[in-house]
């Protein structure tokens, strides 16, 4: 199964620097769990140049997987998330696809 999170950041001015800390840990840790991300990256939702976001695709066995995985990231425990998402996702189409 595939599950998608998007995480809005709490306040991202108040966030910028807490993302800056924990960057190293997050980074270790996406790299840890590699083989079920699909896509992991920043997001800038109002168009500013900086992020305020983040986008997860994993492939797991269920919803609740997914939230375990979430629930570990560093930037989720250093509080940087405020509303998130977590949804069943179904890639339909995309480039992307051929590389899966």
């Amino acid at each position: 199964m595939t599950y998608a999170a998007i995480c809005y950041d709490r306040e991202p001015q108040a966030t910028k620097k807490l993302r800056a800390s924990a960057l190293d840990a997050h980074l270790s840790y996406i790299a840890a769990i590699a083989d079920r991300v699909l896509i992991a990256g920043p997001m800038s939702i109002d168009g500013s140049s900086s992020f305020n976001a983040s986008l997860l695709i994993y492939a797991v066995d269920n919803e609740q997987d997914a939230r375990s995985l979430l629930e570990s990231d560093p930037y989720f425990i250093a509080g940087i998330y405020g509303d998130v998402t977590l949804a069943p996702f179904t890639a339909a189409r995309g480039t992307w696809l051929q590389e899966m």
